[in-house]
């Protein structure tokens, strides 16, 4: 699938998009949605086949803000909406730990590697 999010936060404020990106922006000011939970959404199955209907191009698939617009969004209560943040958050935590026992692991598989053709010398 051509779909993919990047999240933007506060660290890449004033960053440029590409001309094959779209920024989506929750109103600050709105109390229906969060950003986070509007982010989790667009990585579910829901919003996924959604916006599959709506791709154009065959090469490189693409959405356009218009047909972006059209995709309807659950409106949750604030307290389901944080409840979905919170365990999205313990899977990025897991992510993050699993990425960085995979480093160890491959760090430590080169040391061994190296540790045994310089023994083997």
């Amino acid at each position: 699938e051509a779909l993919r999010l990047l999240i933007i936060d506060d660290r890449l404020v004033g960053s440029v998009l590409g001309h094959d990106c779209l920024a989506v922006r929750v109103d600050s000011s709105s109390s229906l949605i969060s950003p986070a939970f509007l982010a989790a959404w667009m990585r579910s199955d829901d919003f996924r086949s959604q916006a599959h209907v709506l791709f154009r191009g065959v090469t490189i698939p693409r959405i356009g803000a218009r047909e972006l617009g059209s995709i309807e969004i659950p409106l949750l209560p604030q307290v389901r909406q944080e409840e979905l943040i919170a365990l999205t958050d313990k899977f990025q935590n897991a992510r993050e730990s699993l990425s960085a026992a995979l480093e160890q692991v491959k760090f430590l598989e080169r040391l061994e590697l190296e540790l045994f053709f310089r023994e083997s010398k």
